[in-house]
């Protein structure tokens, strides 16, 4: 029955819900926490998803994707990276407190940029196309795990291992 949370899973709910969670936690009820998990990622909140810290989002947008961290990071201007990358900037700027110019930083790109990507994301989503909210539901499940990974690997006693 251990084997139905991961630690990354573990770590998570440990962040989010600290008190609720470590009490189940010593009582044992993995099946209970795997559902605790899966609910709090079926309706990530914004309360959630303002907690995530704002490197995640490009992560997350990488692993919806399915496109390495790197590409979206390069100047490359091609569709397939150009547009992940844009809805990476999109959630960047809304679930952080980043300023555009920190976002544009954050991407090596102008905040110039960062105003279209959120102008273009928002048109798409406005346009119905599904492609768009696959991708940003998509990252938005995935985020709370990248996080999770993230806080793990600066915990004093772990590896770092991702």
């Amino acid at each position: 029955m251990a084997d139905l949370l991961t630690p990354d899973e573990m770590a998570l709910l440990d962040i989010l819900e600290p008190r609720r969670i470590r009490a189940l936690k010593d009582a044992g009820f993995m099946l209970v926490r795997r559902v605790a998990y899966e609910t709090l990622i079926r309706e990530a909140s914004d309360e959630v998803l303002e907690r995530i810290p704002a490197t995640c989002w490009l992560d997350a947008v990488s692993m919806a994707a399915r496109i390495r961290r790197e590409a979206l990071l390069s100047p490359a201007l091609h569709r397939e990276i150009a547009w992940p990358r844009q809805v990476a900037m999109d959630l960047t700027v809304a679930h952080s407190s980043l300023s555009l110019p920190a976002v544009g930083k954050m991407f090596h790109r102008h905040h110039t940029t960062v105003i279209h990507a959120r102008r273009a994301v928002a048109s798409r989503i406005a346009d119905g196309c599904e492609e768009t909210i696959r991708l940003r539901k998509s990252a938005c499940a995935f985020a709370p795990m990248v996080a999770a990974r993230l806080l793990r690997s600066e915990m004093p006693g772990t590896r770092g291992e991702h």
